[in-house]
């Protein structure tokens, strides 16, 4: 009789620890299966469980841009490098990027301004108008920039008072000429002149 009894006796310990198992394992997947929302609270938007969002009284959105919009931070699409990002407007005035409203404005303004840049005999990807600032030359591919500004030291298509010559970037500069990629872009720039 004592041999049925530990039988059944294992028989309930086996069952009480499958079932206790069985709960810690359901417990984990309802853990990972919590409904989440994009929710904005006092002015800020964070990805939480929902009911976290409902107890701290802060509003769910299901994307993260609803819940900017409405969560009163301004967005825009933004050019940072020749890249485009939704981000938020104070974040790409940070960051030294461009805003605009649209996604196809930013995407042709972004690229349309932007070049590889050979300056001092070092390829930078940056804006036309900083690469001119600084004394560069544009190219259109990192490829080109990086055949001409390393390989030719920094040589351009130089218009200088109305003659299209091969010669340094620099000296270009100097004597107050114009670089250009090609001769033939050289050549069209010197006749409007």
């Amino acid at each position: 009789m004592k041999k049925q009894i530990c039988i059944v006796c294992l028989f309930v310990f086996g069952a009480g620890l499958m079932a206790a198992l069985s709960g810690m394992f359901t417990a984990g997947l309802n853990a990972q299966d919590v409904e989440q929302c994009w929710c904005c609270i006092d002015g800020k938007v964070f990805y939480i469980p929902v009911e976290d969002c409902k107890r701290k009284e802060g509003t769910c959105y299901k994307t993260k841009e609803e819940a900017m919009k409405f969560c009163g931070i301004s967005m825009c699409w933004c050019c940072i490098d020749g890249k485009v990002f939704f981000i938020p407007s104070e974040e790409c005035k940070k960051k030294g990027g461009t805003c605009f409203k649209t996604k196809d404005e930013a995407y042709k303004n972004c690229r349309e301004n932007m070049c590889w840049c050979c300056i001092d005999g070092k390829v930078v990807y940056i804006r036309t108008e900083e690469c001119k600032e600084k004394g560069g030359t544009c190219y259109r591919t990192e490829e080109e920039a990086v055949k001409y500004c390393r390989a030719g030291e920094g040589m351009c298509w130089c218009c200088i008072d109305g003659k299209v010559v091969y010669i340094r970037s620099e000296e270009c500069k100097r004597k107050g000429g114009r670089c250009f990629l090609t001769k033939e872009e050289a050549i069209k720039y010197c006749r409007q002149k």
